[in-house]
């Protein structure tokens, strides 16, 4: 069953995404888990983000100034912040979209790229393997969101650390003073490493490739661009 696999996913990888081959062809659910998998992750993930909005608010006005002030911006500071509360209201709201639309473009990107290293697979099975493999962002998500309220936000000093709020390294070093280090281990947060592999265990199994191969292909350029972008922050 669909949620057997699901399960595996987090338990037991390489037996999900065995098991997952071998289904492919033989039950065409395999082929579009994704939208009932949609359903699960926004039940999940909604109500915890819908949760941020009060402490996301109190940061707002303080944001809005940055902007006007180092942005260089002739508009109105209240005008600023008002867009900005509106953004924070309706977000939650969107996250069945940020999802799906993050479904197809992460399949279509991995589809293309590995063409050039003759990986023989399909955009639907990459589409079958990228969103299982969302269920770390989910958990890490909720986990993530949950430490946040426990500590009392203790680790959110601006507007800007609830683009890095997943649990990770992160939180070691002080986001003002390390801004490029603390986007890298941001973006390398534990619940990403752990979709990175789940990625690379379902390529390979449904390649039929090694996995240390599949490793150098996925990691190389994922580190890449985690420095390219930790290089630009500020």
């Amino acid at each position: 069953m669909w949620y057997k696999i699901l399960l595996d996913v987090i338990s037991k990888p390489f037996h999900a995404f065995t098991s997952l081959k071998e289904k492919y062809e033989e039950d065409e659910f395999y082929k579009y888990p994704w939208l009932l998998l949609l359903l699960i992750y926004t039940v999940i993930m909604v109500p915890f983000s819908f949760s941020l909005i009060p402490t996301m608010k109190q940061y707002a006005p303080a944001y809005a100034h940055y902007i006007v002030e180092h942005k260089g911006l002739n508009i109105d500071e209240s005008f600023i912040l008002r867009k900005l509360i509106q953004q924070i209201s309706i977000s939650p709201a969107l996250t069945p979209v940020n999802i799906i639309l993050g479904f197809l473009l992460a399949a279509l990107l991995l589809y293309i790229y590995l063409y050039f290293f003759n990986y023989k697979l399909k955009y639907k099975q990459l589409l079958t393997i990228v969103s299982l493999s969302y269920i770390t962002q989910v958990i890490g998500h909720a986990i993530s969101i949950l430490f946040h309220h426990l500590t009392q936000f203790k680790f959110i000093t601006s507007f800007a650390d609830f683009n890095k709020s997943m649990l990770g390294l992160q939180f070691l070093f002080d986001s003002h003073k390390n801004p490029q280090l603390s986007t890298f281990l941001s973006l390398n947060n534990f619940f990403a490493i752990w979709y990175l592999v789940l990625l690379i265990v379902g390529i390979s199994i449904v390649s039929k490739k090694k996995i240390d191969k599949t490793t150098l292909i996925v990691i190389i350029p994922w580190l890449i661009f985690c420095g390219v972008v930790a290089i630009l922050s500020k």
